[in-house]
């Protein structure tokens, strides 16, 4: 084992390690309403619904969990109307460590007053501990545009993007807390492990040395200080880095078109057919900021028409020949609607495709070369955990052209689009921070469907 893979180990070592200790210390910062100064109940009026909540603070402050648990879960289910129950109750939850009842009460809180400022954060912390990190981002995200925009917002949020792979913004954010919170251990044990990454073990050390400092008995980050001083210093990083590896990702996707409404061009004038295909492309992306995605397309195609094609007066059956395509697109979101949990997201794609017919009996050959580009708008809703539905509209054009060569007669027509406009629906299913699946169908101008699989590292 080399000096370079030696050092790699250990920099990764600390890393797991560390994000696993910074997962337990993300509970320190719980926004709680249950302590005596600066207690409030404004969103409640009923006399018996503040003693109700003032029974069930005094027991979880008490450490009787399950007696705040019933007294929580009892006033939600008669005061359905009541954010600050749901509130309490995901607070319960969340200390018992069943972080999905967690989420699923603070969106109850969240539905009943969008602006809780408080939920926003703690829905994060309990997206955090469930191991979906985009969630959490973008709930701490809300969380500071509702005011708050303290030394914990920025360390969680700062925790999340390190586990996001997002070391840049992660360093900002722990910068950021400590200018509100000079005296943050964990904030400087963090940024020693940036440093870390970044190759620069001198300043790694001094940071470990500050949350000493400020934390004599911090022992993770003595673990830490120490293992570096006996660490020789670490090569330079790898021309590609990370940070862009973490934007890179890898997307099959199978689409079956049913019927696409085409017109030939013939000596006697257009004729109306209809396309038949079914593609698979591989689809390999990059995402150089969180809301644009590129990505290039190469696949398989197999393409007919459902009635035959008169080219030079010969009558040819063009069906199912299996060909290559190619191309290029790219997605963006557009807008975000906080108040709604709505995305807008506009995309482009471009196919270039060509697919061949070979007539053995009577050695003819048929080849179509075609081209299509597609421009979608979709609407996201974001208010369903996982689960992404959207829909919207595409504007397509496909124009192409069918060769007949049969060696005595060589004849060409061509062919396009009949409609342009369709309906999109679909829906967007995430299974933790990397995988998603993906169904659309397609209307009008179309009728399809297609099944999409991403894996972003």
């Amino acid at each position: 084992m080399n000096r370079f893979t030696k050092v790699f180990i250990v920099i990764s070592l600390g890393f797991i390690f560390g994000c696993g200790g910074f997962m337990q210390r993300t509970k320190s910062f719980v926004k709680r309403p249950f302590q005596e100064k600066g207690e409030k109940s404004e969103t409640v009026s009923e006399t018996s619904i503040k003693n109700d909540l003032e029974k069930g603070k005094a027991l979880f402050k008490k450490g009787d969990i399950q007696g705040a648990l019933k007294a929580f879960e009892t006033l939600a289910d008669q005061e359905t109307d009541s954010p600050e129950a749901h509130y309490c109750l995901g607070l319960t939850y969340y200390e018992m460590g069943r972080y999905d009842d967690a989420v699923n009460a603070y969106l109850k809180a969240l539905q009943l007053k969008p602006d809780l400022a408080e939920a926003h954060f703690n829905l994060g912390v309990a997206y955090d501990q469930s191991g979906e990190s985009e969630m959490a981002l973008r709930s701490y995200q809300r969380a500071k545009n509702y005011g708050i925009d303290d030394a914990a917002l920025h360390f969680n949020l700062g925790t999340t993007l390190l586990k996001l792979s997002r070391l840049g913004e992660a360093k900002r954010e722990y910068l950021r807390a400590l200018e509100l919170e000079p005296d943050l251990a964990q904030a400087y044990n963090n940024l020693g492990y940036l440093d870390e990454a970044a190759g620069d073990l001198d300043l790694a050390i001094t940071m470990y040395k500050k949350a000493l400092a400020v934390k004599p008995d911090y022992q993770l980050a003595r673990e830490n200080m120490e293992r570096l001083v006996k660490v020789p210093p670490a090569p330079k990083p790898p021309l590609i880095s990370k940070k862009w590896m973490s934007r890179l990702f890898i997307e099959l996707d199978g689409k079956w078109v049913l019927s696409k409404d085409v017109e030939i061009e013939t000596p006697g004038g257009k004729v109306e057919n209809t396309s038949k295909y079914k593609r698979g492309l591989l689809r390999l992306g990059l995402r150089p900021t969180r809301k644009v995605d590129v990505f290039l397309n190469l696949g398989l195609t197999a393409q007919d028409f459902e009635d035959p094609v008169d080219l030079g007066g010969i009558n040819l059956d063009f069906k199912r020949v299996i060909g290559l395509c190619y191309g290029a697109g790219v997605d963006a979101e557009i807008y975000y609607w906080d108040r709604m949990n709505l995305g807008f997201d506009a995309g482009l794609e471009l196919l270039f495709g060509s697919n061949e017919d070979e007539y053995k009996d009577v050695s003819w050959k048929a080849k179509a070369e075609w081209s299509e580009y597609t421009l979608s708008l979709k609407a996201r809703y974001l208010g369903l955990n996982r689960l992404v539905p959207y829909g919207g509209f595409a504007f397509s054009k496909m124009d192409g052209t069918i060769e007949l060569d049969t060696g005595i007669v060589q004849s060409e027509q061509d062919y396009n689009e009949s409609n342009s406009l369709g309906l999109l629906l679909g829906g967007s299913y995430y299974v933790g921070d990397h995988l998603r699946f993906q169904t659309e169908a397609r209307f009008v101008d179309e009728t399809s469907l297609a099944f999409r699989v991403r894996y972003a590292f």
